[in-house]
């Protein structure tokens, strides 16, 4: 199960074709048998040429050309062996391998910053954040009682023991309520608006609660005169997925920074914007709050709903955050931002990389 940098990974079952080439933190990590994995002979071709041929737009046709089943769609490793792979020579393949290495390092930098920011504030005030399997570890959700001062949910789930704990420790140091760190009026989902289909160059891209999590995030190109510019958000907003099921892998209550390119985008109902007040604490701060396992749990225990889960209105804006002093605000929100520079590079130079793939296919052809 094991991949090693510089692999070039695509999905083979269920979503056909999605790629990545595996960055150096990446390597070592195990990967399940649902991904095919593409081992170049760096003797024969650089690995960064042949990912960006693969991720092409003449690369994944053919790739996903062999999509096989009903039901679940799949690919195979031998629909992928005798596809054809464009050869223009040892220097333009090593420039495009270069700006792909160089993407992939700016990605690891990237992941790297925005653990780092977290790690930052949670010790900036005492804590540190919690594991998955902590969580799971620290006692079921059952056999309690609760009293009700006020009657804001009668829904067990909302005063159970493992939130209240982590509530509880937040409480005993600095902190303050999710809604008084944020702009007044702004911890809402988005609006609805009248999706019209236009040309790119008249429309803003939309962006699901799926589609944010990617790092090119794939959306309907939607008229801007028909919304305006309700639809986009503010650099450094935080949005955080609005609804969905309880399931560990499921999205819901995930969260994401908009920074750089990604305030050019349109965002649907379904995300929770949460607006930091910048003059109570910086964005970058606030958000390496809200990406933290700490947080996720405490997010899904104040959820309402059936199948589909929402957020409770009052006790979102009632979440305890805790509350560094400005010197370390300042400096985990210089991590996170260096952080999510680094990841906007990183999607630039790969991109370039792909395009010059492209145009040298195309002049060839």
């Amino acid at each position: 199960f094991r991949i090693h940098r510089g692999w070039t990974l695509i999905t083979r079952s269920g979503t056909i074709g999605r790629m990545v080439h595996a960055r150096p933190d990446m390597d070592g990590m195990a990967c399940s048998e649902h991904v095919m994995r593409v081992v170049p002979d760096t003797n024969e071709i650089a690995p960064g040429y042949m990912y960006a041929f693969l991720r092409s737009k003449f690369g994944v046709p053919m790739v996903v050309s062999g999509t096989y089943g009903s039901i679940i769609q799949s690919i195979e490793p031998r629909h992928l062996a005798d596809l054809p792979v464009p050869r223009f020579g040892e220097g333009f393949e090593s420039r495009v391998h270069g700006l792909i290495e160089e993407s992939a390092e700016l990605f690891s930098d990237y992941q790297a910053g925005v653990v780092k920011a977290t790690e930052e504030f949670f010790e900036s005030v005492g804590l540190s954040d919690i594991t998955a399997a902590q969580w799971h570890k620290s006692g079921p959700d059952v056999g309690f009682t609760q009293n009700f001062p006020r009657v804001e949910s009668f829904r067990a789930l909302n005063f159970n023991p493992r939130f209240k704990a982590l509530c509880e420790r937040i409480r005993q140091g600095p902190w303050k309520p999710l809604a008084e760190i944020c702009v007044p009026g702004t911890l809402k989902r988005g609006a609805r608006f009248k999706r019209v289909d236009a040309e790119p160059e008249h429309a803003y891209q939309l962006v699901g609660q799926k589609q944010l999590f990617w790092l090119r995030p794939e959306g309907r190109w939607i008229a801007r005169w028909a919304v305006g510019d309700e639809v986009l958000v503010e650099p450094g907003t935080i949005l955080m997925a609005a609804i969905g099921t309880l399931g560990e892998t499921e999205l819901y209550c995930r969260t994401e920074f908009i920074w750089g390119p990604a305030t050019e985008r349109a965002y649907s109902e379904n995300i929770v914007q949460v607006v930091g007040d910048a003059a109570v604490m910086p964005r970058g701060c606030l958000y390496a709050f809200m990406r933290s396992e700490t947080t996720f749990r405490m997010l899904r225990s104040i959820s309402v709903g059936t199948k589909n889960q929402l957020h409770h209105k009052r006790l979102l804006a009632q979440l305890p955050v805790p509350y560094p002093d400005s010197l370390a605000q300042e400096q985990v929100q210089k991590t996170m931002t260096t952080a999510y520079d680094a990841r906007h590079r990183g999607v630039a130079l790969e991109e370039e990389a792909i395009a010059l793939v492209e145009a040298a296919i195309e002049e060839a052809s």
